[in-house]
């Protein structure tokens, strides 16, 4: 399942902030309540965390960036699918059947 992760209300009288720092790229996992960003708003600097664990899909902000409260910040995939060695990069390389299903590459 994807999570869409929206910037949350952060205060009364807050509509938008700055982002200051983003500590997650395309291809990161993360765990739960890590922090991911740096927004910085009229009255404090606030360290976003995570909502859930999975993989970094998406970033849709850029440091420097003003947002919105209920703007898109990142996409997370919160499957298991592994993405650094995902089975289809494996389908091209000829390894022997055996070998692949052991390393549980091929289905």
């Amino acid at each position: 399942m994807v999570t869409e992760f929206r910037l949350p209300e952060l205060g009364e009288d807050i509509a938008t902030g700055d982002v200051i720092n983003v500590y997650v790229s395309v291809g990161d996992r993360v765990s739960k309540d890590q922090p991911i960003m740096e927004i910085e708003t009229d009255k404090a600097a606030i360290e976003v965390p995570a909502p859930v664990s999975g993989v970094i899909t998406g970033v849709h902000v850029n440091e420097g960036e003003t947002i919105n409260i209920g703007q898109l910040l990142v996409t997370i995939d919160e499957s298991e699918e592994d993405y650094l060695f995902p089975a289809s990069l494996f389908a091209s390389i000829s390894l022997p059947q055996t070998l692949a299903r052991e390393l549980s590459l091929l289905a």
